[in-house]
């Protein structure tokens, strides 16, 4: 069984990381940098986990979330951050 990632995040450094990663662990990646061409990608696709960037320039990767768990309930979704305030999370 192939193993599926999404990667949603704007940072082109963290999604060449990610792609390493994946490539070790026998993950298929597959990534975007802002919620429209996520939502894309959900639309062909089923995935086994996501890491979600909170900070995508005038976009917030948590509101993905409900869109995943449409696609795939098992989906595992892991919510990553530069921010290390957690003030920013409380809102």
């Amino acid at each position: 069984m192939i193993k599926k990632a999404l990667i949603v995040d704007d940072n082109k450094e963290l999604l060449e990381f990610f792609e390493a990663a994946g490539n070790k662990y026998n993950f298929r990646i597959k990534h975007a940098d802002n919620l429209e061409t996520a939502r894309d990608i959900l639309n062909e696709e089923k995935f086994n986990i996501a890491f979600l960037d909170v900070n995508l320039g005038n976009e917030c990767g948590l509101d993905l979330i409900i869109d995943l768990k449409q696609n795939n309930k098992e989906t595992k979704i892991i919510v990553i951050s530069s921010y290390n305030e957690l003030e920013y999370f409380n809102k």
